[in-house]
């Protein structure tokens, strides 16, 4: 398998929002993650933490608002996506 059969982009990634607020992080199977980074949509980091795996759960204490998922993976690849927090 070489970067080019990789087929990366934004769809690689889901961000849910669970019933308690929390919100998981999962990417394909093939993928694992070894960050997360949440930003403002100023671009301000407000959390960079630890990732293992293709699956993350986090209680993060956010406000209702939209934010943006940097998810930096163990092949080097980074995907970008928007988040809205609604709970």
């Amino acid at each position: 398998l070489g970067l080019s059969d990789l087929d990366i982009d934004e769809s690689s990634l889901s961000i849910i929002e669970l019933q308690d607020g929390s919100i998981k992080f999962t990417v394909s199977n093939h993928l694992e993650m070894v960050s997360v980074e949440l930003l403002d949509l100023l671009g301000r980091t407000l959390y960079k933490l630890d990732a293992d795996g293709n699956e993350e759960i986090y209680n993060l204490n956010i406000a209702q608002a939209t934010y943006i998922a940097k998810v930096s993976l163990s092949n080097g690849y980074v995907i970008t996506k928007k988040m809205v927090k609604r709970k």
